[in-house]
């Protein structure tokens, strides 16, 4: 039971590893790795964002089972802990998840983001030079 409370806290995944690799129906997702390539890309397509979305409603799945056998079927504290360990990495994969596929664009790359601080410091203290001079 504490268990489970505990994943219904509001940022209780802020700092959880998404899981390596799952299994679902029987098959190996390697989760991370596909979670990776996506945060990487420039730009993600329609599909791919239609992809991410069936990712996610699967991932959910996976999630409530692991809740489900934290409250009914684990028998020891290693499985509750373990089940636990893995829900956790997979709702911080599908926040991600949802974080990409909710962004029409992509934020802008580092380089451009220092450019435009830059910029906007280089208007700042032009503004306060000139200020300053019509004060003499």
């Amino acid at each position: 039971m504490h268990l489970e409370s505990k994943l219904s806290r509001l940022l209780e995944w802020v700092g959880a590893w998404v899981p390596d690799s799952i299994v679902i129906d029987g098959k190996e997702m390697h989760l991370h790795d596909i979670i990776w390539d996506i945060v990487n890309k420039d730009v993600v397509t329609e599909g791919e964002k239609d992809l991410l979305l069936g990712l996610e409603k699967t991932l959910n799945k996976k999630f409530r089972e692991d809740l489900e056998n934290i409250e009914h079927k684990d028998s020891t504290e290693d499985q509750a802990i373990q089940d636990y360990c893995e829900a956790l990495g997979l709702l911080r994969a599908i926040i991600t998840l949802k974080d990409i596929t909710s962004k029409e664009a992509k934020p802008e790359r580092k380089d451009e983001l220092s450019k435009k601080m830059r910029e906007s410091t280089n208007d700042h203290t032009k503004y306060w030079l000139d200020f300053l001079k019509q004060l003499n």
